[in-house]
């Protein structure tokens, strides 16, 4: 086939979608993503991600406890197993303690600041 036939058997359509810039003004609840990494065993045999959860929780939830943190029940908790370690992602609320002190290493940002890399 010659180089013109090819062209003629494709056709395209440009698709748009309205553009409205996402507005966040920042005046909701303090949230933090808090991740628990752990190293496995050799020759481990890998249980189910819910156990791994469910053997560490207890542990965890005071570790967030002493932090000011309690975990927030809206966003279930993520766990990642690679062939090494593991971790677990857990969304937190801010509810007190060494966080509300100012303990931070960055000051929150809203979800525009995060987009766009500029602070207000």
């Amino acid at each position: 086939m010659d180089d013109d036939k090819k062209l003629e058997d494709w056709f395209g359509q440009t698709l748009e979608t309205p553009s409205t810039p996402m507005i966040d003004p920042g005046d909701g609840r303090a949230m933090m993503l808090e991740c628990f990494e752990f190293a496995m065993k050799p020759n481990f045999l890998i249980p189910t991600k819910q156990m791994l959860f469910d053997s560490h929780w207890p542990q965890i939830r005071q570790l967030l406890w002493s932090k000011g943190l309690e975990a927030n029940e809206d966003v279930q908790p993520r766990v990642v197993i690679s062939k090494t370690r593991y971790r677990i992602f857990i969304l937190c609320e801010v509810k007190g303690g060494r966080v509300r002190e100012g303990k931070m290493k960055d000051k929150a940002k809203n979800l525009n600041e995060i987009l766009t890399g500029k602070e207000k």
